[in-house]
């Protein structure tokens, strides 16, 4: 599942994977992870000479929309702060 967007120059891609709980006789849909890339439309780095920043998510989200959403929010506001919330 993905979605991309454009921000201020800026191309996010959010991608959603389902988390699978195994069952006796099948497997059931425990919830979504979430990771978001961020990278320059012109090419450039994003951070430093990094040609992208990727954002990952341990935590699972009820619903794929809820994943995608809070990926997209975690992006924007990477972008919002100017990559100042790195490590």
């Amino acid at each position: 599942m993905l979605r991309k967007m454009e921000v201020d120059g800026y191309e996010i891609a959010v991608t959603a994977s389902e988390v699978l709980r195994p069952m006796q006789s099948s497997t059931a849909i425990e919830g979504y992870r979430v990771a978001a890339v961020i990278s320059r439309n012109d090419g450039g780095g994003v951070v430093g000479h990094f040609l992208c920043d990727v954002i990952a998510q341990g935590e699972v989200h009820l619903t794929l929309d809820a994943a995608l959403d809070y990926g997209e929010r975690e992006a924007r506001a990477r972008i919002a702060s100017g990559f100042t919330d790195q490590v």
